[in-house]
């Protein structure tokens, strides 16, 4: 398996997670803590993503303070 299926799979079951977790939430009925809920799941869900998008973003900043100051 190449890193691009293994990236489509994992966000195949990231999404088949989220939709879950959704129905479950609504399937209750529409509550003030529904929202927040899905926030979380979200974040949960695609943290490794953000992480990795968080690490490049501080890594170009870091490298343009390094260079602007020299």
């Amino acid at each position: 398996m190449n890193t691009g299926q293994r990236s489509l799979l994992g966000n195949l079951n990231r999404g088949l997670i989220l939709v879950l977790t959704l129905t479950g939430l609504l399937m209750d009925g529409y509550q003030g803590s529904v929202l927040p809920c899905t926030f979380a799941v979200i974040v949960w869900l695609w943290l490794p993503l953000c992480t990795r998008i968080e690490a490049n973003i501080l890594n170009r900043v870091g490298a343009n303070l390094g260079h602007s100051s020299s």
